[in-house]
């Protein structure tokens, strides 16, 4: 590993939820889907820590890219059946191209614990006419911070070109596309980097995980250059689609999307999330093809989304697939999340960030339960 070092109400609904498949409630399988169809390019969904209060991303995609001003982040309650209601469908909104978020354990500079952090303005994001916004700042390239519970932004983290960030880091973020926080105050977040199809080198973005120590995130908040020692930054070549941070196990979590590299298509683990240690990561799953996100039960079980459009249980080689009766697939699944229910059950949350043809804000978040033991 080459590590460097440098000094994710106004209206409110209630919908029904149509149960589209049942299945039996047995280790490995999904029972009891249902569509949720009251969102715009969902791209991610997140649990707050009473594990009622649902978050979900917009992404507000266009024809060409994520429209600038149009992403938000919903307010949903799920109740202890497993039952979904939209409280605000735009509690944070004028985003430009949000694709994930999570939640703050710790407070920072300008905000309390529990807020949200969301990660916004990659490469895709677009004017309202489709045409690319090439410029990092009109994009707001990074992070933004935002009240939980009134939608208010309290601050943001530029990370892109000219930005503090890049002063100190020596390149740029170019594609923030997902984000986690852990319970000591750093923020992870991975980025695409386009892909990682253009040229390497000096001050070019590559594809992998940054770790931003608080100090640095208060820096940045600040918009100051974060002191000496608060960045550290993970090469991933295959693609850290999706990212999260375990508090039950103190370690980060991440899949990689990309074949044709090591480590493509794997769920990968680093205990304490720390990057200091070459030898440090543990691959819990591989050969599982291309990944697009991941959650983790409370047990500590992975569950991995794959591009192809289903579940598999990260384990060992190739994984298992999470069974239904009824053969489908998950349209672009995005960054998932799970809560546990009353029953013991969990309950599974995955936002499809393809539209499937219908119009903006019916776009569909579906739900699953699987056993509590998984």
């Amino acid at each position: 590993m080459r590590l460097r070092r440098f000094p994710s109400r106004v209206v409110s609904c209630v919908v029904l939820l149509a149960s589209l498949a049942v299945a039996r409630v047995v280790s490995g399988q999904g029972a009891n889907l249902r569509s949720f169809e009251a969102f715009y390019s969902p791209m991610a969904a997140t649990f707050a820590a009473d594990g009622r209060t649902l978050y979900v991303v917009n992404g507000a995609r266009g024809d060409y890219g994520m429209i600038a001003g149009r992403g938000s982040v919903s307010l949903c309650r799920v109740d202890g059946a497993g039952e979904l209601k939209v409280d605000d469908p735009r509690l944070v909104k004028d985003l430009n191209a949000p694709v994930d978020l999570d939640i703050l354990r710790r407070p920072t500079a300008v905000s309390p614990a529990g807020a949200l952090v969301i990660a916004v303005g990659g490469s895709w994001t677009t004017d309202a006419r489709g045409r690319n916004l090439d410029d990092d700042r009109a994009r707001g390239t990074g992070l933004v911070v935002a009240d939980a519970t009134s939608g208010e932004i309290l601050g943001r983290m530029f990370l892109g070109a000219e930005s503090q960030f890049a002063s100190v880091a020596g390149s740029p973020m170019m594609d923030p596309y997902s984000v986690a926080a852990d319970p000591s105050g750093n923020i992870y977040v991975a980025d695409l980097a386009a892909r990682g199809t253009l040229p390497q080198g000096p001050g070019r973005a590559a594809p992998g995980i940054w770790k931003l120590a608080p100090a640095a995130v208060d820096a940045l908040l600040r918009d100051e250059a974060p002191p000496a020692g608060s960045l550290q930054f993970l090469p991933v070549r295959a693609l850290a689609t999706g990212i999260e941070y375990s508090d039950a196990e103190d370690a980060l979590y991440y899949v990689t999307g990309t074949d044709g590299y090591d480590l493509a298509g794997a769920v990968l683990r680093l205990p304490r999330g720390d990057f200091s240690n070459d030898n440090a990561i543990e691959t819990i799953a591989r050969e599982l093809t291309s990944l697009a996100s991941l959650t983790i039960t409370p047990r500590g079980t992975v569950l991995a989304a794959r591009n192809i459009g289903d579940i598999v249980i990260g384990r060992g080689r190739r994984g298992k697939e999470v069974k239904f009766r009824e053969k489908f697939s998950f349209l672009s699944p995005g960054q998932m999340a799970n809560t546990r229910l009353d029953d013991g059950r969990l309950l599974v949350v995955v936002p499809e960030a393809s539209g499937g043809g219908a119009k903006q804000w019916q776009h569909r978040v579906r739900t699953f339960t699987v056993p509590g033991n998984l």
